[in-house]
């Protein structure tokens, strides 16, 4: 759909129109009726001109998967015109604010590519539109019209997870035989996990409560964790920040010690994501914090016996 309206030069022009139009009414001069004649023409026929252009052009949004928040972040438009020319194209990227970029001129059937930046503040999925505006062929209609819209995921820029590592080797000093891994001691039986080897299933367990079960033992060079965000919201107008800046610290978390060779798992209060450490930024990225929070102490039945943990939460990390 292509909405039409004149713009400021177009408004100035009607005005000097309509008053060559009055003299010539007045002193019945045939030029000053040819020349209002041709002045009113010009505004149907630039209206039609600049809608058709606008209707050929062939738009493609191209946006990355996914980015941080506060990192610089590029959409590309790619666009192609039709059998007319285009001119006076201005271009408007919609995401949080608004980016433009001009395109004085393209050829009939020519390709071209602008490169806009999208505003990456927060984290959350952020949805990114494109409007199109053309002046074609003199400046006095704009034809304005939606290109493609689409969608780009803002990860949580990580923050305060240097602490974590070393929080976490003390929750396990002196405890290294409880660390969870693939040996002949039995650590425990519990429920089957997504990433779990599948090797390590009790079939007589699983029969028995009719449900995956596996078996864990103690290895020392295996190192498994677990990273618990609490998303429950403080009172107060600082609030909201609060709990982002706990999320910023679980994804801190999970950073530096994916990094220092654990294991980690994330748990939230909708369940778990185990597995790779941009999946688990993916489920911070789009988590919506409830008004009211989960139960407290609702994440210590979520985790396995001696398995050491870190606590992020509005108040505190812990």
């Amino acid at each position: 759909r292509v909405r039409l309206r004149p713009t400021r030069a177009g408004v100035a022009a009607a005005c000097v129109a309509l008053a060559i139009a009055a003299a010539a009414v007045n002193t019945g001069n045939n030029l000053l009726y040819l020349l209002a004649s041709l002045m009113m023409t010009a505004f149907p026929v630039s209206a039609v001109m600049a809608r058709r252009a606008l209707r050929s052009l062939e738009v493609d949004l191209l946006l990355p998967e996914e980015t941080t928040a506060g990192e610089r972040a590029s959409a590309a438009l790619r666009l192609r015109a039709g059998k007319d020319p285009v001119a006076g194209l201005r271009l408007r990227l919609e995401a949080a604010g608004e980016s433009v970029a001009a395109l004085p001129w393209l050829d009939a059937e020519a390709l071209a590519v602008r490169t806009l930046e999208v505003p990456t503040k927060r984290r959350g999925p952020l949805p990114v539109g494109v409007g199109l505006e053309c002046l074609f062929p003199w400046g006095l209609v704009r034809a304005r019209r939606e290109g493609p819209s689409g969608e780009l995921l803002v990860l949580p820029r990580p923050a305060g997870g240097a602490e974590a590592p070393h929080a976490l080797a003390g929750a396990v000093e002196g405890r290294e035989s409880l660390r969870p891994g693939r040996s002949q001691d039995l650590l425990e039986i519990r429920e089957y996990r997504a990433g779990d080897d599948a090797r390590a299933i009790d079939w007589k367990a699983t029969a028995r409560r009719e449900r995956p079960m596996v078996r864990q033992g103690t290895q020392e060079q295996e190192s498994r964790a677990a990273v618990v965000l609490h998303p429950e919201r403080p009172p107060g107008p600082g609030g909201e920040a609060a709990v982002e800046a706990a999320i910023s610290r679980a994804a801190g978390a999970l950073r530096d010690l994916g990094a220092a060779g654990w294991q980690v798992r994330l748990v939230l209060p909708g369940g778990e994501v185990s597995g790779a450490e941009l999946d688990q930024l993916r489920a911070l990225a789009r988590l919506r914090v409830p008004e009211e929070g989960p139960a407290p102490g609702w994440w210590r039945t979520r985790l396995g016996a001696g398995e050491p943990f870190v606590l992020c939460r509005a108040e505190e990390a812990s």
